[in-house]
């Protein structure tokens, strides 16, 4: 019965279908560890984040 793989919770991995979570993650470990990247996302960020800080303070 259970060599069968119809009990529940058997063969989740199989029938999990592949989501956008790996490659955020591909992107996130390349922003943290490739320096030349994290400056580039860095500087991009940076009006964001002073645009944000000058509405909450004034």
């Amino acid at each position: 019965m259970l060599g069968e793989g119809d009990a529940p919770g058997v063969g989740m991995a199989k029938k999990r279908g592949s989501g956008v979570a790996p490659y955020v993650a591909l992107l996130v470990a390349v922003i943290i560890f490739v320096p030349p990247v994290r400056e580039f996302f860095a500087d991009l960020i940076a009006p964001l984040v002073q645009l944000v800080q000058d509405s909450f303070q004034g």
